[in-house]
């Protein structure tokens, strides 16, 4: 868990590396890889600079890791509340977690 005492965070981050795909509500699309999460947000790398906004409402969808034979994918809606090079940090509204078999 990545969480010091000086952290303001309400949820604690757990570290997790997974494949993100993220949308604009102008359909651009882009790849990143989640570097952490929590119940309420996520740490994206993105995998080139990309042009994003805060405040700028994106849909993520994760794949999940797990056991080799079960996907998992999950996907959200989030807002852009942090950018910093090739890293992005997004507040999850919304989502949805399901198996894919």
């Amino acid at each position: 868990m990545e969480c010091s005492p000086e952290d303001k965070r309400r949820a604690p981050r757990y570290p997790i590396e997974a494949r993100v795909n993220i949308q604009t509500k102008s359909g651009r699309t882009f790849a990143a890889t989640a570097v952490n999460i929590s119940s309420s947000g996520m740490l994206l790398q993105l995998a080139q600079p990309f042009p994003l906004n805060l405040g700028e409402e994106v849909t993520v969808e994760v794949d999940l890791p797990g056991p080799s034979d079960q996907a998992w994918s999950a996907w959200g809606v989030a807002t852009v509340v942090r950018l910093d090079g090739l890293h992005s940090a997004v507040h999850l509204s919304a989502g949805s977690f399901e198996s894919l078999q």
